[in-house]
């Protein structure tokens, strides 16, 4: 077959198969169908869900990727990504890894991305450095495609934040989670307020099987008035019933004062759970 504007055809069969339509111009290629399987070892077990530690620190990505790419996208970082991920877990590198689409809505802070990506290392670390080598088993070839497919994409920032305080009463994560990131104004009471009163009351009586509280680390050069410095992930189980009410959030008050002189909301999103890997 000629090169050039020919495309390029390579079928695998393992299980089920492999075919990739290449453009010689990888920037324009499209893949029609992947069914990947790699490492059955390595494959879709029962993982359990981490519970970090106060101190931890947490690195928050934020991407973009072309609509007409997000499928390819999702499909390589399942099939292909997820294995690197668990590789620097099972290797002590990372502590926990997922990635997650954002849902569009009216808000300029949730076009601005469509997926976000959240890696908790372990105590003391504050990068991904120095991981190792990552052995997929493919070809040179099919692993150099792959990575263009995962790195096809707008990055659009990443932060540092520390871990605060949560609780996780399910297995694994949940496919649905809401992210609402606050301006804290009284940062030391606010996360008091969270450790000794607020995860607790939630963890016992609420409807969120998960909840976690992040804040996150002072950007250089300041990171201006309306910037968000704190983050809140959790999820709704909505066949159990919300056991929090009035008067528990009223006794809250009483304590710490109004909840709107300590933080502001700024923005909420709801995300769906793509893929991840966790300490097994």
């Amino acid at each position: 077959m000629m090169m050039g504007q020919a495309q390029i055809i390579t079928c695998i069969l393992k299980v089920n198969y492999i075919c990739l339509r290449i453009n010689h111009n990888i920037n324009l290629f499209k893949m029609k169908k992947i069914s990947l399987v790699i490492f059955t070892l390595l494959g879709v077990l029962n993982i359990s869900y981490s519970q970090p530690s106060e101190g931890q620190t947490v690195m928050v990505h934020f991407f973009k990727v072309d609509k007409d790419k997000m499928e390819n996208y999702e499909i390589a970082m399942k099939d292909y990504y997820q294995k690197r991920a668990q590789s620097w877990i099972d290797s002590g590198c990372q502590y926990y890894w997922e990635l997650r689409k954002v849902k569009p809505s009216s808000s300029d802070f949730s076009r601005a991305f469509n997926y976000i990506a959240l890696d908790v290392l372990p105590m003391g670390k504050k990068n991904r450095n120095n991981c190792g080598d990552f052995d997929s088993g493919l070809s040179e070839g099919m692993d150099k495609i792959m990575m263009e497919i995962v790195g096809d994409k707008d990055r659009v920032y990443n932060t540092r934040l520390s871990y605060i305080d949560g609780y996780s009463n399910k297995g694994k994560p949940t496919k649905n989670a809401l992210w609402q990131f606050f301006r804290v104004f009284q940062m030391g009471k606010f996360n008091n307020r969270l450790k000794e009163d607020v995860i607790p009351m939630y963890k016992k009586h609420s409807n969120r099987p998960w909840m976690h509280g992040m804040q996150r680390e002072p950007i250089p050069g300041g990171d201006g008035v309306n910037e968000w410095n704190y983050l809140v992930t959790y999820s709704i189980d909505s066949k159990k019933q919300n056991g929090v009410n009035p008067k528990m959030w009223n006794s809250l008050q009483k304590k710490w004062g109004n909840g709107g002189e300590l933080r502001e909301m700024r923005n909420t999103l709801e995300t769906t759970l793509i893929t991840y890997a966790a300490s097994r």
